[in-house]
């Protein structure tokens, strides 16, 4: 277990969420302030929003990329094991996801938590991945 960070995982785990969820407030207010009615309708917006299609693909892939960032976050931070450190970095979100599967708590469909479930840690590892990418010198041409 020398491999992980366990400071690396912590930080891009929290990262991952505060991150996540400010955008994803962000994007809230913006669908908001775009539908009809703008911001004066935002009381009764919340469950148009989660039920709204376009939305939940845009927050997932809004999710998607900070958690891809969080991977690489974890995965400089550790500055070895990056895969490793990077899909461990989701271990928040996969709680997350647990914890709404189990109680309903998400308003998400069971199939939308379970999707969410297992991607978190492959994003991580990408995340994790790129970094190690970017460690490495790359040439062109030269034998």
């Amino acid at each position: 277990m020398k491999s992980v960070s366990l400071k690396a995982v912590l930080i891009a785990a929290v990262f991952d969420i505060v991150v996540s969820m400010v955008l994803g407030a962000i994007l809230a207010v913006g669908f908001i302030a775009l539908a009809p009615g703008g911001l004066a309708a935002a009381p009764g917006m919340a469950a148009k929003l989660v039920a709204d299609p376009r939305f939940i693909l845009a927050s997932m892939f809004l999710g998607g990329a900070v958690s891809i960032l969080a991977g690489y976050v974890a995965a400089a931070i550790a500055g070895r094991a990056e895969l490793l450190n990077g899909a461990l970095s989701s271990f928040l979100c996969v709680a997350e996801g647990l914890y709404g599967l189990a109680t309903g708590a998400h308003g998400l469909a069971a199939t939308q938590t379970i999707i969410a479930i297992v991607i978190a840690p492959l994003l991580g590892m990408a995340g994790g991945y790129l970094r190690r990418l970017r460690g490495r010198k790359v040439t062109f041409g030269e034998e």
